[in-house]
């Protein structure tokens, strides 16, 4: 790096996204597309920035629900049991 050059920070959202898509990917999923990830029948995605959880059937997606992103791991319990 060179002197003028200032270090590379991240901002807070983008510090919260990559923290989701870690906790996700150690709870199974896999990340699908830039912002989206999915489990076995759970879908989250970030887009319009919020989080949303929701189910996948036979290649649909059904309705998102906003969830925080503090709760996460709470949201994806609740989902994979209904």
């Amino acid at each position: 790096m060179r002197n003028d050059e200032k270090p590379l920070v991240k901002s807070p959202l983008t510090f919260k996204i990559n923290h989701v898509g870690e906790l996700l990917k150690k709870k199974g999923f896999v990340q699908q597309e830039l912002y989206s990830w999915l489990g076995k029948f759970t879908f989250v995605i970030f887009e319009n920035g919020q989080f949303k959880i929701g189910h996948k059937i036979e290649n649909k997606i059904g309705k998102l629900t906003v969830i925080n992103p503090d709760d996460i791991g709470d949201a994806v319990k609740y989902f994979d049991r209904i």
